[in-house]
């Protein structure tokens, strides 16, 4: 976590770790003999962080994941998405967008995830996480 990552440096509000991806352009296009779906994606962000702020007992890790999708188009159709989570189904699988998943320790932030019979692929991941360090043994670096 920054910017209290000193040993001996007491954690404060505000102290956070950032992942972020980007990725400027993709085009997808899945079928062998013949094209069954193609998806092209403007510019693709995804943001995850863990913050220290202020809560019960002390300060304690709070996870959040964002992602932007410029724009989508789908067989040459433009689709209309926001930054809310959105699975659109499609004849191979489906496409999901904007999906954030947090467990006890962690957060990933998944922009795009193409998910077929085969195999899923994924665009545009950021991850941010917290683990127990020897100043931090019970895995929480914002309580000393």
């Amino acid at each position: 976590m920054t910017p209290d990552n000193l040993a001996g440096t007491s954690p404060a509000a505000g102290d956070n770790a950032t992942s972020t991806a980007r990725v400027e352009t993709s085009r997808i296009t899945v079928g062998l003999l013949v094209t069954l779906v193609t998806i092209e994606l403007g510019v693709i962000e995804s943001t995850a962080s863990v913050t220290c702020q202020p809560g019960p007992g002390g300060l304690r890790p709070v996870f959040a994941g964002s992602s932007t999708i410029a724009n989508l188009k789908i067989n040459g159709l433009p689709v209309t998405i926001g930054s809310g989570p959105v699975t659109i189904p499609l004849v191979v699988g489906s496409l999901k967008l904007n999906g954030t998943t947090i467990t006890g320790n962690s957060v990933t932030q998944q922009a795009v995830v193409l998910d077929t019979v085969l195999t899923d692929l994924v665009i545009g991941e950021a991850k941010a996480n917290v683990e127990g360090t020897p100043e931090h043994p019970a895995g929480n670096p914002c309580q000393v």
